[in-house]
């Protein structure tokens, strides 16, 4: 006892401290900032970004960031950070009331994404075999942030993640995967890509609808009016729409996702859909 009491007393002390989550070391980054604290504000703000987090956390810890180098004379900086803060969110603006040492660097930084998507993903390939759906993606990103991936369900548990590469094949639960979630290098949440039905699905509920309503119709002799219904409902397709930390929402039939930060193109085999 009296050897193990040292050592266990050591590794005691040499415990690390527990660490600030980003909402803490932002709200401190904005407290330097209001002080006219920049140095000390721009450190915490780097340190903000190297933990776990929202896409609007990430914007904002950019914004700050940014802000305090362009107050450091840093323009080259602050031009680096409100790159990638338009990158998340294309929408993304300074305070008002700014002079041109803040302004000039945003607006350097926002012409780069004028006519260009900071993240282009498309699903290439959409299969199911079993309880298995296979998505087979092509990912564009512009902005060298995207690290990994996974799926999250409906109860918004996560899987563990994927190492992201500009061609992957992905295979998700059939019946539990409701969305993807892209993560930059400190597991920020940057991008979530709603999944759209899948086609065998839409397929086998398409025939269901259409052996429900064929038989109505017959009861009631008017069998042409609900298979022209029918022929309706596969014209105009499945909408949906979703919104995640108000970062995106999309549309499935219009082959395209549509948000106010950014536009990612969503397509599949059958060409569904900054």
């Amino acid at each position: 006892m009296k050897v193990l009491g040292p050592i266990a007393l050591c590794v005691v002390l040499l415990a690390p401290a527990a660490r600030a989550d980003m909402a803490e070391l932002l709200a401190k980054a904005e407290e330097d900032y209001g002080a006219l604290e920049f140095e000390p504000c721009a450190q915490t703000a780097e340190e903000a970004l190297r933990e776990p987090g929202t896409a609007s956390d990430r914007v904002k810890g950019y914004q700050l960031l940014g802000l305090c180098r362009a107050a450091l004379e840093d323009t080259e900086g602050a031009t680096d950070a409100f790159v990638l803060m338009l990158a998340i969110d294309q929408n993304a603006a300074l305070p008002d009331g700014l002079s041109p040492r803040f302004t000039s660097s945003y607006l350097e930084a926002k012409g780069q994404w004028v006519g260009r998507k900071p993240f282009d993903i498309q699903i290439t390939e959409d299969q199911v075999s079993g309880k298995t759906r296979s998505l087979k993606l092509s990912i564009v990103d512009r902005p060298a942030l995207l690290e990994s991936v996974a799926w999250r369900d409906g109860d918004g548990e996560l899987s563990a993640s994927t190492k992201v590469a500009e061609k992957m094949l992905l295979e998700v639960p059939k019946n539990l995967a409701q969305e993807l979630v892209f993560f930059d290098a400190h597991k920020g949440a940057l991008v979530v890509l709603p999944l759209p039905q899948a086609e065998q699905e839409k397929t086998e509920a398409l025939a269901e609808q259409k052996g429900g309503e064929t038989a109505e119709g017959e009861d009631e002799g008017s069998g042409l009016w609900v298979w022209a219904g029918v022929g309706a409902v596969g014209v105009v397709g499945v909408v949906a729409a979703a919104a995640v930390g108000g970062v995106i929402a999309y549309g499935v039939a219009t082959g395209l996702i549509t948000g106010p930060e950014q536009q990612i193109t969503l397509q599949s085999g059958v060409d569904f859909g900054d």
